[in-house]
């Protein structure tokens, strides 16, 4: 983790340190797993979600690997604030991890902001449910205290309070809020899920990178052009679609990928990113394609 999270982290634990014991649970968590064994289980947890479980195991539904992954996320949660800095200090996580726990110590320090986003988004969820639609994010729920609520919807949303359309929400709320720092878990999500799914998951992760606002527009094509990096390498591969079939990746599917991000970014920023990406050629030849399939058949 960079210095400017690590900053970030530790302001959040400071607070969540003051404002432990106001609904947050325990103060200590509780015997079992040490506080990073429970961060490595976590990020596994999440991931398995999306990708599904190891080939050799029994197959879990997706929402029994989300229902977990929230009861570790809570136990996590309880972890003391000093020690959630000194495993982001001393120990080498991931990024996922890194991540994980600063909305562990997000959750400590704001318990109530995640059940307003349960009751109105499980709502919204029970009304659309002969036609599930991913519902905006409200204007009331894109301020700072609900940031980290919104990235966990995107990476693990509980089953029985969001459903299978509330990644989509998150993300367009992340881009919303301008959070930058969410590009590197969109990216991410992509990977997971773009073996699932294929070119679908890139149209609703390029169309959330489309939506940031344009002092960031840049940082969000470098994400869009990693998750079509991502694409590309696993053509002809075999993954595991469900737990009952898989599918051979095709290059058709790169290029939906593709027009996804042709069709979600603006022209003009494409245009202007691509007159700085001299000094990364891979990156402005990416940035090349986009704007051809940009022009007007005419051209």
């Amino acid at each position: 983790m960079d210095t400017r999270k690590l900053v970030s982290l530790t302001l959040l634990c400071m607070c969540a340190s003051m404002l432990s014991g106001v609904g947050a649970g325990p103060a200590e968590p509780s015997p079992g797993q040490t506080p990073l064994e429970l961060v490595h289980s976590l990020a596994d947890g999440v991931r398995r979600a999306w990708v599904g479980p190891p080939a050799e195991r029994p197959s879990p539904f997706v929402a029994d690997y989300r229902q977990h992954s929230w009861e570790l996320l809570r136990e996590l949660s309880r972890v003391p604030a000093d020690e959630a800095v000194r495993l982001v200090r001393e120990e080498k996580l991931s990024v996922l991890e890194g991540h994980l726990v600063e909305i562990a110590m997000a959750l400590k320090e704001r318990p109530t902001a995640w059940p307003a986003l349960d009751v109105y988004y499980g709502m919204v969820r029970v009304t659309r449910a002969l036609t599930p639609v991913s519902p905006e994010p409200m204007a009331a729920h894109l301020r700072p205290e609900f940031l980290h609520a919104w990235r966990w919807m995107m990476l693990c949303p509980r089953p029985e309070a969001y459903g299978e359309v509330m990644p989509q929400t998150a993300s367009r709320a992340l881009a919303q809020m301008n959070d930058t720092a969410s590009l590197e878990l969109m990216a991410m999500v992509f990977r997971w899920s773009f073996e699932r799914t294929g070119h679908v998951s890139g149209i609703w992760i390029n169309a959330a990178l489309g939506a940031y606002p344009e002092d960031s527009r840049a940082e969000a094509l470098k994400a869009a052009f990693r998750c079509w990096q991502y694409a590309r390498s696993v053509v002809g591969q075999e993954v595991l679609q469900d737990t009952q079939r898989a599918r051979t990746v095709s290059e058709e599917e790169t290029q939906r990928v593709l027009d996804s991000i042709a069709a979600w970014f603006p022209k003009e920023s494409v245009r202007q990113t691509l007159e700085k990406a001299e000094g990364d050629p891979e990156f402005a030849e990416f940035l090349g394609k986009v704007r051809d399939l940009q022009k007007p058949k005419a051209e």
